[in-house]
């Protein structure tokens, strides 16, 4: 389950849902669920759209990994020597993996810890104030 308060419209996380799992973009938030998209108009004008709502408890944070990030526009660094790490980049962001197994990345200039595709999301469009198109 994921804290519906980390959130944004367009994230990307895992839904289980009749026993299967799939991912799905968010396009609504409200305290305990999240809209996975509009199903039809309404006459009401403050609501012009019924939503499908999926409980937070039914939703869960995708990890971030290397293939993740290359599906998201991300160009692998390889390592200068042996003893320092590849690196990823895109536009003017670079991570570098926390752990060797590349299941926690950090942004450079940064102590932020990236481990869910969400929070990487969420970051990107902080500092550059664009979606991060992601082809999963």
């Amino acid at each position: 389950m994921i804290d519906t308060r980390e959130l944004r419209i367009n994230n990307i996380v895992n839904a289980n849902i009749n026993n299967s799992s799939r991912f799905i973009t968010i396009v609504g938030i409200q305290k305990k669920s999240v809209a996975e998209e509009a199903l039809e108009e309404t006459d009401n004008p403050r609501y012009p759209y019924d939503y499908k709502w999926i409980s937070a408890n039914n939703i869960e944070a995708i990890p971030l990994t290397k293939e993740i990030l290359i599906k998201s526009g991300f160009i692998e660094r390889q390592p200068k020597n042996e003893n320092s790490c590849s690196s990823f980049y895109i536009d003017k962001l670079t991570l570098y993996p926390r752990t060797v197994d590349m299941n926690s990345f950090y942004l450079e200039h940064y102590d932020i810890d990236i481990k869910f595709l969400h929070q990487l999301q969420n970051i990107y469009f902080d500092l550059t104030n664009e979606e991060l198109i992601i082809k999963l």
